[in-house]
């Protein structure tokens, strides 16, 4: 949707992948 395809809803999205991503591999974040 546009909603995530605009800036906004792409900096949320890539921000919950990121919480998650730390939250399923802490390695990530070292990385």
């Amino acid at each position: 949707p546009e909603s995530i395809a605009s800036e906004h809803g792409h900096q949320l999205l890539a921000n919950f992948l990121n919480i998650a991503g730390i939250a399923t591999t802490p390695r990530e974040a070292a990385e």
